[in-house]
């Protein structure tokens, strides 16, 4: 069986220090405290609940709990967000007897490699790791092994210009360059939990979207 927690999502336009949940250049907050998708800040879209969803728990407060065949899709416009520099920042928390490639978080027209960002977790590995790729020749891939024994992992990407830099709690963990500023423009939905790999059962989820 496949599952996974999340607690808070929020996406910034630019760059940050990460040392906890940032507001500096917030643009979407989805706490899911309220078990819905809705933007709690009122600066980004609402989001909508595609299958079945029920509360769980978060950090603090409540999070979204999917089945296995839920996703969440952010009716924003969010093409100048990822073609320039970006944060996203979330909490996690994997399923310990997870056994198969978990999609987190997508963003992609049609299948394949081209305008593409997607995050993926490994629960064999703990790997979690985040793709951006405008072209086949043109990516830029961040991954970082999730500790043991831990509940909710704070975890949040930035996008520095042609750099790519993974926190931890608030600590910096990888720097990935590109050989150039990879863009991500495409009129696919955002979407928590889905892609290509293996559906989650479960997961509650609170973002912060920033530039």
């Amino acid at each position: 069986m496949m599952r996974i927690l999340f607690w808070c999502c929020c996406l910034l336009a630019g760059h940050i220090s990460v040392f906890a949940q940032p507001t500096d250049g917030l643009i979407a907050y989805y706490s899911f405290d309220a078990c819905d998708a809705t933007e709690d800040t009122g600066l980004g879209g609402n989001g909508i609940i595609i299958g079945n969803a029920a509360c769980g728990c978060g950090v603090s407060g409540n999070g979204l709990e999917f089945d296995g065949t839920t996703s969440v899709q952010i009716l924003s416009n969010l093409d100048i967000l990822f073609g320039n520099d970006f944060t996203i920042s979330f909490f996690v928390l994997p399923d310990p007897q997870g056994t198969q490639v978990m999609d987190i978080m997508s963003k992609s027209e049609v299948c394949g490699i081209d305008s593409t960002l997607e995050v993926r977790y490994n629960p064999v590995t703990r790997a979690m790791s985040l793709t951006l790729s405008q072209q086949a020749n043109l990516f830029v891939k961040s991954t970082y092994n999730l500790p043991e024994n831990r509940c909710y992992h704070h975890i949040a990407y930035v996008r520095r210009d042609r750099e790519l830099l993974m926190y931890y709690d608030g600590i910096q963990q990888t720097l990935d360059p590109s050989s150039a500023l990879v863009r991500i423009i495409n009129n696919g939905i955002l979407t928590l939990r889905a892609g290509l790999a293996w559906p989650m059962e479960k997961y509650s989820f609170e973002a912060h979207l920033m530039n």
